[in-house]
């Protein structure tokens, strides 16, 4: 069962643009999964998000996923935790700048693994020093 943390206006923007069921429905998907880049990316791709989305034309940063203004990033329980989620963040953060903004950034992670605490940790922390301005949510996802 996939478990949702919101900061900041996340959970109401994701309503207003019909976003979460999607994401619920992802969350759905991958429950059990080791939630790998490849799986996470198909499920993306079957509900027409654009995957490998580039932050900007001349960058090799990409998002895993990105929907009208909504950017995911995906975290399997193998990755290295803190690193990975404060990335994640920044990744999310420099798409407000981009000509389609990013919104509200979504952190898909593992509740098995040290990420979806440490995720909600950093959110706060990062909001707090205004690094991340930018609302995010975290759904946390049961692996194997």
């Amino acid at each position: 069962m996939a478990s949702w943390h919101f900061e900041g206006v996340a959970e109401r923007t994701l309503d207003a643009k019909g976003l979460r069921a999607d994401l619920d429905a992802m969350g759905k998907a991958l429950d059990g999964t080791d939630l790998s880049d490849r799986t996470a990316k198909r499920e993306m791709e079957m509900r027409r998000w654009r995957t490998s989305e580039r932050i900007w034309e001349d960058a090799s940063y990409t998002y895993d996923g990105f929907k009208d203004g909504v950017a995911v990033e995906v975290i399997g329980p193998r990755t290295s935790g803190e690193r990975s989620v404060v990335y994640g963040f920044v990744k999310m953060e420099l798409g407000r700048d981009r000509p389609n903004p990013v919104e509200v950034g979504v952190l898909v992670v593992s509740t098995k693994s040290i990420h979806f605490a440490k995720a909600k940790d950093w959110a706060g922390r990062l909001q707090s020093a205004n690094i991340l301005r930018l609302p995010v949510a975290i759904l946390g996802i049961k692996t194997r």
